[in-house]
């Protein structure tokens, strides 16, 4: 699992400018229960933002360099996962 900078955009590769955001969480250790429990280890990648003035982390799947790759995608992901 990869814990993004907030200054940098989700995604790792400037030719992929669309990330699917799974689940927005404001404690650290619950996303990475999330990731464990869903087996997203080397799927999925998290980074730390704020709500307001508390730290909250956005859990991110996948890389894509359109929105309609992305959208596609995001049909296909797992059952468990499209709930979110």
């Amino acid at each position: 699992i990869e814990k993004s900078n907030s200054n940098h955009k989700p995604s790792i590769a400037k030719s992929h400018d669309y990330t699917i955001q799974i689940i927005g969480l404001s404690d650290e250790k619950t996303v990475h229960d999330f990731i464990r429990v869903n087996h997203l280890e080397n799927q999925a990648h998290y980074f730390q933002t704020k709500l307001g003035d508390k730290p909250f982390y956005l859990l991110v799947y996948g890389e894509y360099t359109s929105e309609k790759e992305a959208l596609n995608a995001r049909k296909n992901l797992p059952q468990a996962l499209q709930q979110y």
